[in-house]
């Protein structure tokens, strides 16, 4: 169990939620909202990478034969 305030890091929390929601059983009362908060989790994490994606410096063009 964490006792510290700084939020856990986002691939954690994700790797966390996977253990928990496998651990679970169908019909158990937390395995909803345990999904509900990896697929939220999910999410954010594709958000983030797809603006890293879009930061990224694109390589320059390098002539090709036709050119």
């Amino acid at each position: 169990m964490r006792f510290s305030t700084v939020p856990p890091r986002l691939e954690d929390r994700i790797q966390e939620l996977c253990a928990k929601a496998l651990a679970l059983r169908d019909g158990d009362p937390e395995l909803a909202p345990t999904l509900k908060e990896l697929a939220a989790a999910l999410k954010e994490h594709i958000h983030r990478i797809r603006e890293q994606v879009v930061a990224f410096p694109a390589p320059e063009r390098r002539p090709t034969a036709g050119d």
